[in-house]
């Protein structure tokens, strides 16, 4: 029995265990190599010579593709269980679109649960609106601002800041609203 850890798709962590077939496992069984045909993709039994050919290649003509059986394929048992990557440290992500058309997503991630406040404020240091104050677990999210302050107006163009504070960290983003 193996087992291999690795990276899957855009960053999920997986492990995956490789389990002896059931032909191998039974007493007095031994392990046949196989040589896999990178053409078909089938298996064929026995040993392979380094550099040799497969019978009935011609080297001149390009490997064609057979649509027969070229033998039995051997199957393998194998578990694989994926886990989202779990961010490992607080972060603010750049607000998308910027300038942002009739609202802007915020994305953040959290290496730890807790209460994350989310506030926009003007060039002045006037706080404008309070996006989000939730408490969140760790991981990655996003909050959608609607470009309004607190009284439900829309802001007017101009520069903005777009600031996070989770626990002790806090991050401090600009945004350009036309």
């Amino acid at each position: 029995m193996r087992g291999m850890l690795g990276l899957v798709g855009s960053g999920a962590l997986a492990w995956v265990l490789v389990l002896p077939s059931p032909a191998s496992a039974l007493p007095g069984s031994r392990d046949v190599k196989q040589r896999v045909n990178p053409i078909t993709g089938r298996a064929s039994r026995g040993p392979a010579a380094p550099g040799a050919l497969p019978s009935g290649h011609n080297s001149n003509k390009p490997p064609q593709r057979k649509t027969g059986t070229n033998g039995p394929i051997k199957s393998i048992g194998v578990t694989v269980q994926v886990q989202p990557a779990q961010p490992t440290v607080f972060d603010l992500g750049p607000m998308f679109p910027n300038p942002p058309v009739g609202q802007a997503t915020i994305p953040f991630s959290l290496a730890t649960p807790t209460l994350v406040t989310i506030k926009v404020y003007n060039v002045m240091g006037q706080q404008v609106a309070n996006v989000m104050r939730e408490f969140h677990g760790p991981g990655q999210g996003s909050v959608v601002w609607d470009l309004r302050d607190d009284q439900g107006r829309r802001c007017r163009a101009g520069i903005y800041f777009v600031r996070m504070n989770a626990g002790s960290y806090q991050r401090t983003r600009k945004i350009t609203i036309r």
